[in-house]
C-alpha cells in the first residue's frame, strides 16, 4: 500500500492533472474550489448567476472554474459546476481532464445553504489510469455547505472522485475534503482557517484513505460584494510527511 501510495503521489505531482477539490476551488455552491473560494449568496431576484474563479495551489497548478445558479423557488436554486483539470504548470498525461456537475441548492436559514450535487469527469485517470481519454472517465457524487452571514463566512466540502469503468492497466479513486471559517472584520476583510485534506489510491477498499496532502492553515480575504469580486490567500503546513513540508493556494473569483 505505501509502494502504491508513492507511486501514486510521485505521479499526480508531475502531471499535476489529479482531481480537485475546490477546486470549486472550489466552488462556492460546488465542489469544485478546490481550492475554496468565499461563499456566494444567490439573490433571488435574479433568474441566473455564475461565478468564475482563477485557482492555483501547490499541488493542483492553475485550476479555472466555474459555478451557476438557476432560482427555482425563493429557497431552491438549481445549480452546475465546472472545473478545468487540464491546466497546471506541466503536461498532463491523463488528456484534457474536465468536470462537470448539476445538483440543488437549498437556503437552510438566511445564512446557511446546503449544495448536493453529481459531477461527471472526462479523460483517462479514475478509469483508464492514463491509458487513454474518454467522456466517461469517472463520476463525483459531492456536498457543499456554505456559511455567509454579517460576521462569519464559512465553508464544508466533501467529494468522491470513483471511476466508471476500467478501460486501463488501473483505476483510481480519491476523496477530497476541506473546511474553512472565517470572521469578517467589515465589508472588505475577512481572514480565518482552512483544512483540507485529498486521498486516494489503487485500491478503493485500502488506499483511499492514504493521504496525498494534509493542509493546515490561515486565510486573508479581500472583497467587493458590489462589483462581485473577492480574493483569497491560503497558506500553512502538510501534515503528510510528503515532500513539501508547506502549501500555499491563491483564488480571486468574479461574479456575473
Amino acid at each position: 500500500m505505501k509502494k502504491h501510495k508513492k507511486t501514486l503521489t510521485s505521479l499526480l505531482s508531475i502531471q499535476l492533472a489529479c482531481v480537485l477539490g475546490c477546486i470549486p476551488l472550489q466552488s462556492t455552491l460546488a465542489g469544485t474550489d478546490t481550492p475554496a473560494s468565499a461563499p456566494m449568496a444567490t439573490d433571488p431576484t435574479v433568474p441566473f448567476g455564475a461565478t468564475v474563479t482563477l485557482n492555483s495551489d501547490t499541488f493542483f497548478g492553475f485550476v479555472p472554474a466555474f459555478t451557476g445558479y438557476y432560482n427555482l423557488t425563493p429557497n431552491l436554486d438549481l445549480t452546475a459546476y465546472g472545473n478545468f483539470w487540464s491546466a497546471g504548470t506541466l503536461d498532463s498525461g491523463f488528456g484534457n481532464w474536465n468536470e462537470f456537475g448539476l445538483g440543488l441548492n437549498f437556503k437552510l436559514t438566511d445564512y446557511l445553504t446546503f449544495n448536493p450535487q453529481v459531477g461527471f469527469v472526462s479523460g483517462g485517470l479514475l478509469s483508464g489510469g492514463g491509458a487513454r481519454s474518454e467522456i466517461n472517465d469517472g463520476w463525483v457524487p459531492n456536498f457543499t455547505l456554505n456559511l455567509s452571514s454579517a460576521k462569519w463566512e464559512g465553508q464544508v466540502y466533501f467529494g468522491a472522485y470513483l471511476p466508471i469503468g476500467d478501460y486501463g492497466a488501473s483505476s483510481f479513486s480519491f476523496l477530497h475534503y476541506w473546511g474553512n471559517i472565517g470572521y469578517r472584520l467589515n465589508n472588505v476583510f475577512s481572514f480565518g482557517l482552512h483544512a483540507e485534506q485529498l486521498s486516494g489510491g489503487q485500491d478503493l477498499t485500502t488506499d483511499i484513505g492514504d493521504a496525498i496532502y494534509t493542509w493546515f492553515g490561515p486565510y486573508i480575504q479581500f472583497r467587493n460584494s458590489n462589483k462581485g469580486l473577492f480574493v483569497r490567500f491560503t497558506g500553512g503546513v502538510d501534515a503528510s510527511g510528503g515532500v513539501n513540508s508547506s502549501f500555499y493556494k491563491m483564488a480571486v473569483g468574479f461574479t456575473f
